[in-house]
């Protein structure tokens, strides 16, 4: 286990692809916890310095987020008769199958340009529109919100 940690840390960048396996997943989990960490001291943050209704707004527009790209999987999955469960995500047109990173909404279209990381592919204007539209919407409903029970209601309803 330590002889793999020197290796992710001698591969400081991005691994190439013929590096062993354990040390790409030893750099996914690295790279997971150094965005959870600046994710936390960023709520730290703003929980210090903005006033609690800002906190919750922004909480419900992530949230808002997550259910925006469980939505889009609905969209996409309903019709075909496939299961909203398994398979995870990949891409319609080469089959890729998303990384974690790759499935964080908005963010990941934008970094990787409206493509697909494998086949290079367009990726549908309707993911980033159906995700950022929810985010909006549930941030609405929480800033119009004067209760945690309307805000709840708001969110179910």
């Amino acid at each position: 286990m330590y002889v793999q940690k020197m290796v992710l840390m001698e591969n400081f960048g991005h691994p190439r692809e013929n590096d062993d396996p354990c040390v790409l997943y030893l750099w996914h989990i690295w790279l997971f916890n150094a965005l959870y960490l600046v994710s936390f001291l960023f709520l730290i943050y703003i929980v210090e310095s903005c006033d609690m209704e800002v906190l919750v707004v922004f909480l419900a527009f992530l949230f808002g987020l997550i259910f925006g790209s469980f939505f889009n999987v609905v969209i996409y999955r309903l019709p075909k008769g496939m299961s909203v469960v398994k398979p995870g995500s990949s891409c319609p047109k080469c089959g890729h199958r998303l990384g974690p990173l790759e499935l964080v909404p908005v963010v990941s279209y934008l970094l990787q340009k409206g493509r697909c990381q494998s086949c290079g592919e367009p990726i549908a204007w309707r993911y980033p529109i159906v995700e950022l539209g929810t985010g909006l919407g549930f941030a609405c409903i929480a800033w119009q919100s004067s209760s945690r029970i309307e805000l709840a209601v708001g969110l179910v309803y």
